[in-house]
């Protein structure tokens, strides 16, 4: 605007003046329409001067910090060779940090679907190397612009939706209402070809930034913007630490994990979560020897564990320790807090709810399998016997679960399961057989009989008995629904944990064992000419 000089009468001038004196409103946001600016502005001044004085403006000045945008390059993919980058930004700084960058304004833009990305995309357009002006394609400023590049020619429109086919888009830098996110969002409505999510940083309270940004289809990432947004670019350099070398970030994050997920905080915790979602590197932790990570990390995979009661540690003198405190994650949403009408033990005693999509690392997700939707029950469960084959991934934990299965935590974790995958089970009494030696002689006896009560298979008593009644209520009685009926009373062990489930030596008991005599709750009823007992010889047998 200094630039140009418009009159202190002239519309544009007004209505920056406006524009900027007004408050954002919370969860609308501001009321800077830039394009609307430069709409007024092409009324006084030729295109060329406007360009002029947009490229003059964006001049860098001496000894710029471009340290933002060597992070920037380092996320799109830089040290790999193939840069993902599409910026609306005129200026050049990112050719300025690589001049091997290759760089594409609008006229020239490559088709996501068919040609590999490897450059600086311009989508709006680029000022010419001596900032005296845009290059020959132009700037996309003006409410004009933007509804030829969205709506009427909609070449952007078309390139975000290709982009949409292949990958995911982050948002960085934007608000929600900046006019090329509300012309881009609104032409993407309704699009059909897209695959991808999208996903925006946004500084502010979470609900905020969910308000601001969740209607028009984009999932917000907030932070807290104080410091000059430390937070953000502190989390963007540790990602681009990750992007630059993924190796050796991976090895330093197991190197972490050894001192097991009590001593690390929670976006560290989340951090081997993401490891062990990949089934490529659940195979490097499988390489490892003792699996490389304790067994303790079973309570960070298993999301009822996080959720677990508070309980009692033998090794602690700070009395209940609460398991989400130990292992949740940085994006597990955090436990109720206590009712006030309810009283203390009644709290710690009343099960946690664990929240739908919190992660559960024994899940089958689309990533694992060709399925499109997220399954349970696969490694461990009720049904876990009756599954199909594991996936790979979820192979390679059962590998790793075999690995670290002589230490307590692995049994006690084993101890409250009704049912584990079959192949599972194999590899676990593999290795008490052939690995004997590494066992505590209380662990070893644990496993023993834990894997006969998991090879008792019998229906629930009342299910068994319902059962056995309509069937005899409907075809009479014989000679299989009478031992059926006996068996139902027949007993089997029964194994629990004891209070105190973390021992403080190798020796330690760390289960109960008893005997259960099964009994339905209901007495079920029969028809009389049911009750008569099949005759000798009846049926064979």
């Amino acid at each position: 605007m200094d630039q140009l000089g418009p009159a202190k009468g002239s519309p544009a001038r007004k209505l920056l003046e406006i524009a900027t004196a007004l408050d954002p409103i919370e969860g609308v946001g501001g009321f800077m329409a830039t394009d609307r600016v430069f709409s007024l502005l092409e009324r006084e001044f030729d295109t060329l001067d406007i360009h002029a004085a947009v490229a003059a403006a964006l001049k860098p000045q001496g000894g710029a910090d471009l340290s933002a945008h060597e992070v920037v390059l380092d996320l799109a993919g830089r040290k790999s060779g193939a840069i993902r980058l599409v910026t609306t930004n005129f200026d050049r700084l990112f050719e300025d940090c690589d001049p091997e960058a290759r760089s594409i304004g609008p006229a020239h833009l490559p088709d996501p679907k068919r040609a590999e990305l490897n450059a600086v995309i311009h989508l709006h357009g680029r000022v010419d190397p001596e900032y005296l002006g845009s290059d020959d394609e132009g700037f996309v400023l003006s409410s004009g612009d933007f509804g030829r590049a969205y709506l009427a020619d909609g070449w952007a429109a078309r390139f975000i939706q290709s982009l949409l086919s292949r990958f995911s888009l982050v948002f960085l830098g934007y608000s929600a209402d900046d006019p090329p996110v509300q012309y881009l969002l609104e032409a993407l409505k309704g699009a059909s070809q897209a695959h991808g999510r999208m996903y925006a940083f946004q500084s502010g309270e979470s609900t905020v930034a969910s308000s601001l940004w969740e209607n028009k289809g984009v999932h917000a990432m907030a932070y807290d913007p104080s410091n000059r947004h430390e937070a953000l670019w502190s989390t963007l350099e540790a990602w681009a630490k990750r992007a630059n070398d993924v190796d050796g970030w991976h090895d330093e994050v197991l190197r972490n994990a050894v001192r097991g997920p009590e001593a690390l905080h929670p976006h560290e915790r989340g951090q081997v979560a993401h490891i062990l979602s990949s089934a490529d590197e659940v195979r490097r932790l499988t390489q490892l020897a003792d699996g490389g990570i304790p067994a303790s990390w079973l309570r960070v995979i298993d999301p009822r564990e996080r959720y677990g009661q508070p309980e009692m540690d033998a090794s602690s003198s700070k009395g209940l320790l609460d398991p989400f405190d130990q292992f949740g994650l940085d994006d597990d949403a955090p436990p109720p807090p206590p009712d006030p009408r309810e009283g203390e033990l009644s709290y710690l005693t009343r099960p946690r709810e664990v929240p739908k999509d919190s992660w559960d690392g024994f899940d089958l997700y689309p990533r694992d399998t060709s399925d499109a939707a997220r399954r349970s029950g696969i490694f461990h469960g009720r049904n876990a016997a009756k599954a199909v084959v594991l996936p790979t991934r979820l192979d390679l934990l059962a590998i790793w679960l075999m690995k670290v299965s002589h230490q307590p935590d692995a049994f006690s974790w084993a101890l409250k399961q009704p049912d584990v995958h079959p192949r599972v089970k194999d590899l676990l009494s593999w290795a008490i057989r052939d690995g004997a030696d590494k066992f505590p002689a209380e662990i070893a006896r644990g496993w023993r009989y834990l894997f006969r009560t998991w090879d008792d298979r019998r229906d629930e008593p009342d299910q068994a008995a319902f059962a056995i009644s309509a069937e005899v209520n409907a075809s009479g009685w014989s000679d299989d629904t009478v031992r059926r009926l006996m068996s139902i009373r027949r007993p089997r062990l029964r194994m629990e944990p004891l209070f105190r489930i973390r021992p403080s030596s190798d020796d330690e008991r760390v289960f109960s064992l008893n005997i259960e005599y099964p009994r339905p709750t209901s007495m079920w009823r029969f028809r009389p000419r049911c009750l008569e007992a099949p005759s000798r010889g009846s049926e064979k047998t």
